[in-house]
Parts: C-alpha cells; structure tokens; sequence
C-alpha cells in the first residue's frame, strides 16, 4: 500500500474507485478536514441472503451525503445477474439494469435504501433472487467535490447545458434514459458515455452492445464539458423531449484529497493493447503516482 502524502487508501483508475471508511463530512460542505478515498468511495462483498434485506456499512453517510450503489452478483451474467444501479437522486428502490434497455423500475415491497451508515440491500441487489449460495460485490460511490456526482435532467429535444456540482473539470460521464423506452434501434440502449481521451464528438456505448467509439456530433452537442456544466445536443439518446434522464459524472486528476489536501484520487486515462498477456509484453500503465485498488 502506498501511504503517498498521507493517502490513506488507493486511488482509482478509469471507472472507478476503492476504500470504505469512516467520515463525517457533508457533501460540499466546505469543511477544512482532509478527504481520504475510503471516506467517499467502497467497494463490499456481499453474500446472499435469499432476499431478506441487510445493512451493509460503508462508514458515510449515503442518504445525506448522496451517492450511486452498482451491484453485480458474482458467479451469474445477462438475466442470472444484471448489474443493478441504484442512486440516491431517484430514490430508493429504483433499480436500472446495467446491461439492459430496460426503463427504472420499482420495488416498494422491500426496496433497495440508502442510511446514514451505507445502505440496505432490500431483496434484488444481485440481479436475482440472491440465494445464500451465491455472492455479490458492491461498489459505492459517494457525492464529493472532485470525486464523483449525480444529476438528474429533462430532455427538451435541443441543445442545453446541464448543471453538475463536481467543481472541477469531469473525466467520465455517464448518462441513461431511465423514464421511458428507447423508440429507435439505436445500440447501448440509451446508456451513453463520455470519456475525456475520446474528444466531443465521439460517445461509447455501455449498455448490452458495447463497442468502439462512435462518432456523433449530436450527443454532446461537441461540446466539452467545464468544471460547472456538460452539454447535451438534439440526440434522442441524451436530449429527447420530455425524457428523464440520469447522469453519472467522474472526476479526473483533481488534487485536492490526502493530508494536505494536494492530491489526486481518481484517474481517467487510456493505454494501448499489446496482445500479450506476458510479464515482458503486457501494458503497463504507469504515470499516475499512486497504487490503484480498482
């Protein structure tokens, strides 16, 4: 473990992130207290329970604080196990499947909840029924300044800027359709991405066809996004009119965590693919000063 510049716990790179932890710190308080990754991001696993609910403690305070859960039952992929989203800013209870087209669904018999120490799990946090055979591993992000936000938008079938609450510049942003189903045939299932190596006109896919790159101009509108807002143009994918929408935005490089508060704990970048899976000729990602968990 790298205890770089008093970093308690591992930074992260691409997606997502490491620790579980203790804090007390509200979102964008403004408090002078450092943050360390375990205060604002864990990763839990989870054994099933035949759907009976349990209190999972991740040492923040995910209903005050906010925040997204993603859940992915282990042994289990497509209907077996649908990695299921669950965020604070739509409630609890309603599920997204990751890898689905599917529009938000609701459980008001035993629902997924966030609480003041982590979350419960209610009765389908695997994508199942969750028997007790079976496993599940749990990533929790928690709203911070430079770290990670959830926003919730309309669509007006034009070009608008959408406001976010990161502070600084977004290295990954993820948006999904969740009010109604798609109309066209377009893949990924209206779950589209923004990465910050792609530029603004390109968006890839992370729903059930998942691929290269696209080139659409419309999605983003072309636009980068800033340290306040990211845009979103005519495209029905990000912008129909009179759809809900969700957005999961990620920070990159923003160096305001640890001790003295100078360093980064989350890393959005890229590497090239060597075709090996050789000590001598696998990639090596390199450069980001601190020891990833995720």
């Amino acid at each position: 473990m790298n205890f770089l510049n008093g970093v308690k716990q591992s930074p992260i790179q691409g997606l997502s992130g490491f620790g579980g932890g203790v804090t007390n710190y509200q979102f964008f308080s403004g408090a002078s207290d450092p943050i360390f990754p375990e205060e604002v991001f864990s990763v839990n696993a989870i054994q099933g329970d035949g759907g009976t609910g349990q209190n999972i403690v991740t040492g923040f305070d995910l209903a005050g604080e906010g925040g997204l859960v993603i859940f992915k039952e282990n042994e289990h992929d497509g209907d077996g196990g649908d990695p299921c989203w669950y965020d604070t800013v739509r409630g609890n209870g309603k599920l997204l499947k990751g890898d689905a087209a599917d529009v938000e669904s609701t459980n008001s018999t035993n629902p997924w909840t966030s609480t003041s120490t982590g979350f419960n799990t209610g009765d389908n946090f695997g994508g199942s029924e969750n028997p007790s055979s079976e496993r599940s591993t749990a990533l929790t992000f928690r709203k911070c300044k430079g770290f990670f936000d959830v926003v919730q938008y309309t669509g007006n079938g034009s070009t608008q800027s959408i406001s976010h609450s990161l502070g600084s510049t977004p290295g990954f942003i993820i948006t999904k359709m969740y009010s109604h189903n798609q109309t066209s045939n377009f893949d990924g299932a209206f779950w589209r991405a923004w990465h910050r190596s792609l530029g603004n006109n390109k968006y890839i896919d992370i729903g059930p066809f998942i691929g290269e790159a696209v080139t659409d101009t419309n999605v983003w509108n072309n636009t980068a996004p800033t340290a306040t807002t990211f845009t979103v143009g005519n495209s029905q994918a990000t912008n129909d009119n009179g759809k809900s929408y969700i957005a999961y935005i990620w920070g990159h490089n923003d160096a305001s965590f640890g001790r003295d508060k100078d360093q980064p704990i989350i890393h959005c970048g890229t590497y090239a693919g060597t075709g090996s899976a050789d000590s001598n000729g696998s990639p090596k990602i390199s450069g980001l000063g601190f020891e990833p968990q995720f």
